[in-house]
């Protein structure tokens, strides 16, 4: 039962870093995107995107390891 627990919470953590990374590649994304432009509402809507996914990443994330404590 130990190892399954371990394995899951390793499986878990690496969706985290991956969710993670894909949030970066959002942000990074957006940034690419000049503001000003004609395209301004998409980079402003991807950066509110990234924003809040990242939140909810972190929030989500800090309650899980409090809740395996």
């Amino acid at each position: 039962m130990t190892d399954l627990k371990n394995t899951l919470s390793v499986d878990v953590y690496d969706s985290f870093c991956t969710l993670r990374k894909s949030v970066d590649a959002l942000l990074c994304a957006a940034d690419l995107i000049p503001e000003g432009g004609d395209d301004e509402s998409l980079g402003h809507l991807f950066r509110l995107l990234s924003s809040r996914i990242e939140t909810d990443l972190n929030v989500y994330f800090q309650t899980f390891c409090l809740s395996r404590s």
